[in-house]
C-alpha cells in the first residue's frame, strides 16, 4: 500500500518531529547541552593540566578530545538547523561554532608557546596560570551563551509543541464533529430509505446497532425492545420449527459472505409483527468489517397479489374446463346427428327411389311394399348402431369373421362401385379371419373406410379407379388394408378435429366413425400411401384372445 505523501507546509517538520519528547528535534538540543557540559568541564581541566604540566601526548589527546566534541555538538544542531522547522538555531549555532574555534585557537596557542619542553622541564616547571585566567573566563562565557540559546531553543520548541497538540486537538474536535455530521446525515439517509434497514455486528447472537424508521413502522419492535439478534428472532418467528429453519439459513448465507466480503443472496422469510400480522420479507446483507448491514424487502403485496393471479387463472382453468366440456357435449350431439344422417342417407335413398318407381309405374304390390319395409327398418337399426357406437358404450363381444364384415361391405357399396366403374383388387379374404368385437361396429367401421375410397376416386377426372382391400393376419393383430387410386391423403385426416375434411361434399363423419369403432374394440389406426397411388387406411385389430 502506498505511504500517503507528506505535507510540506512551514510547520509540517515540526509536526511530526515534537509531537513527543523523543523527538529527533529534542534529542539533538539535549547532546548538545550534554556536550557542551563535557567541554566546558574538559576545557577547565585542561587549564588546570596546562599549569600544572603535561606531556606532549597527553595535550594532543585533551586537544583532540575537546575539539571532537566542539565539532560533534556543531554537528548535532547543524543537522537540526537544515530541517524546515521554525525554531530559531542560528544563533545557538553559531555560539556552537565559537566554542569549535575557542577549543582550536587553545589547542594551537599550547602547542606554540609549550612545546617542544622536555620531561625535566614539565618536572621542575612552575605552575602558571596566565593563560588559563584567559581562556577559563572565554570558555565559561561560550558555555553561558551556549546554555541560553539552549534554553530559548527549548523554550521555543515547547511553545511550538503545545501549538502543535492544541492544532491537533482542534482537527480531532473538527474531525468528531465531521463524523458525527456524517453520521446524523446517513442515519437520516437510512430512516427515510422506504425498505427496513438493520446494522448488526457480525456475531450470531450479536448486538443491533441501528434501527431506521421504516423497521420500526414496518414490524413494530424499537431498539430498546430487540437489542440483540437473538431477541429479535424470538419475537419475529414465534414458532420453534419456524425459527430454527430461518436461522439455518440465514446463517450459511451470512458466514458465505463475511468469507468473501460480499453481499448474502436474497432470502424470502414470513416474519411476525409486533400486532400479530405476518409479512413476506426478502432479506439481503452487506458484510462490512465489524459490521453487517441487513436490509428487508417488504415482498407481501407481491405475494398476495401471485396468489390471486394463481387463483384467477385457477378460476378461468375450472371455467374453460366446464366450457369444453359443453362443448363436448354439445359437439358429441352434433357429430351423433351428422353421423346417424351420413349412414341412413343411403337406405333413405333406396326407399324414395323404390317408392318413386312404384308410383310412375302404378305398382303398388305386396313385392314393393316389402322392401320398402326392409329398407326402413334397415334405417332403424342403423340409427341404433349409432347411438351406441357414438356414445363408446362397450357392447358385448362376440366371435366375429372380419373376411365376412368385409364381403357383407362389398354387397351393401355394390351399386356406388358399379356406378363409378370401380375395380375391387382383394387379397387375404379367402380364409376366415376371426377376431372378438361387435359385427354391428365393425361393419360401419369397414363401410365408412370403404365409402371414404369410392369418394376419392369419384373426386378424380381419372379413368377406372382401383381399390385394394387386403387382410394381413400376424401373431397378435390383424391389419385390414383398404388402398385407392386417388388423389391421396390431404392431410386433413390427422387433424384433431373430427369433422376436419378436403372434399367439396364431405363432413368428416366416416373418419370418425372408423376411429370410434377402432377405439372401442382397442384397434388403431393408420395412414399410408398406397400402392396404386392413392391413400391407403390400416385398421389394426387385435386378434381373438388378445383383445383384453
Amino acid at each position: 500500500m502506498k505511504r500517503p505523501r507528506a505535507n510540506t507546509g512551514p510547520l509540517s517538520g515540526l509536526r511530526d518531529s515534537l509531537a513527543h519528547r523523543g523527538s529527533p528535534v529534542f534529542l539533538p538540543l539535549q547532546a548538545a547541552g550534554i556536550l557542551s557540559v563535557v567541554i566546558f568541564l574538559i576545557r577547565c581541566g585542561l587549564e588546570i593540566f596546562v599549569a600544572h604540566g603535561l606531556y606532549e601526548s597527553q595535550h594532543v589527546l585533551i586537544s583532540l578530545l575537546d575539539v571532537t566534541l566542539s565539532i560533534w555538538a556543531l554537528a548535532e544542531i547543524a543537522i537540526i538547523d537544515r530541517k524546515v522547522t521554525p525554531i530559531p538555531l542560528r544563533g545557538l549555532t553559531g555560539a556552537l561554532v565559537g566554542q569549535v574555534a575557542v577549543g582550536v585557537i587553545r589547542a594551537l596557542v599550547i602547542f606554540v608557546t609549550l612545546f617542544p619542553r622536555s620531561a625535566v622541564d614539565v618536572l621542575t616547571n612552575r605552575v602558571d596560570f596566565g593563560l588559563a585566567a584567559v581562556f577559563i573566563p572565554v570558555a565559561g562565557i561560550v558555555f553561558l551563551a551556549i546554555s541560553k540559546l539552549l534554553i530559548d531553543a527549548f523554550s521555543h520548541a515547547e511553545r511550538v509543541r503545545g501549538d502543535q497538540l492544541e492544532m491537533q486537538v482542534a482537527r480531532t474536535l473538527k474531525a468528531e464533529a465531521e463524523l458525527r455530521a456524517r453520521q446524523d446525515e446517513l442515519r437520516r439517509i437510512f430512516d427515510n430509505l422506504p425498505i427496513a434497514i438493520a446494522a448488526t455486528t457480525p456475531e450470531t447472537d450479536g448486538r443491533i446497532l441501528f434501527l431506521n424508521a421504516h423497521f420500526v413502522r414496518t414490524f413494530g419492535y424499537s431498539h430498546a425492545e430487540i437489542p440483540t439478534t437473538a431477541e429479535w428472532v424470538v419475537r419475529a418467528y414465534p414458532d420453534p420449527a419456524q425459527r430454527q429453519a430461518v436461522l439455518s439459513r440465514w446463517n450459511d448465507a451470512v458466514s458465505r459472505a463475511i468469507r468473501a466480503h460480499g453481499t448474502a443472496s436474497s432470502l424470502e422469510f414470513q416474519v411476525t409483527c409486533k400486532d400479530g400480522t405476518v409479512r413476506e420479507m426478502l432479506f439481503s446483507a452487506l458484510a462490512l468489517p465489524d459490521l453487517l448491514l441487513v436490509a428487508m424487502l417488504d415482498d407481501t403485496a407481491r405475494t398476495h397479489a401471485e396468489k390471486e393471479v394463481a387463483a384467477a387463472r385457477r378460476r378461468v382453468q375450472i371455467a374453460e374446463a366446464r366450457q369444453r366440456r359443453l362443448l363436448k357435449r354439445k359437439l358429441k350431439s352434433s357429430l351423433m346427428a351428422s353421423a346417424v344422417a351420413h349412414e341412413i342417407n343411403l337406405p333413405l335413398s333406396t326407399i324414395l327411389l323404390r317408392t318413386q318407381l312404384a308410383l310412375k309405374n302404378g305398382d303398388g304390390g305386396q313385392e314393393t311394399l316389402t322392401a320398402v319395409a326392409a329398407d326402413a327398418q334397415q334405417v332403424v337399426r342403423t340409427i341404433e348402431k349409432m347411438k351406441v357406437l357414438l356414445r363408446s358404450v362397450q357392447t358385448e363381444h362376440s366371435t366375429v369373421d372380419l373376411t365376412a364384415v368385409v364381403r357383407t361391405s362389398f354387397l351393401r357399396l355394390k351399386w356406388q362401385l358399379n356406378q363409378q366403374g370401380i375395380v375391387l383388387e382383394c387379397s387375404g379374404l379367402d380364409d376366415p379371419c376371426l377376431i372378438d368385437g361387435d359385427d354391428a361396429q365393425l361393419q360401419l367401421a369397414v363401410t365408412n373406410g370403404l365409402r371414404n375410397a369410392i369418394e376419392a376416386i369419384a373426386a378424380t377426372e381419372a379413368g377406372t379407379g382401383r381399390i385394394a382391400v387386403s387382410l394381413l393376419r400376424k401373431k397378435l393383430s390383424v391389419i385390414l388394408a383398404i388402398g385407392d387410386s386417388g388423389p391421396g391423403w390431404s392431410g386433413a385426416e390427422r387433424a384433431v378435429d373430427p369433422l376436419s375434411t378436403t372434399k367439396p361434399s364431405g363432413s368428416g363423419i366416416g373418419l370418425y366413425v372408423v376411429r370410434a369403432a377402432l377405439r372401442n374394440h382397442r384397434g388403431r389406426i393408420a395412414f399410408r400411401r398406397s400402392p396404386l397411388g392413392g391413400a391407403e387406411l390400416r385398421l389394426r385389430f387385435p386378434r381373438k384372445g388378445d383383445a383384453e
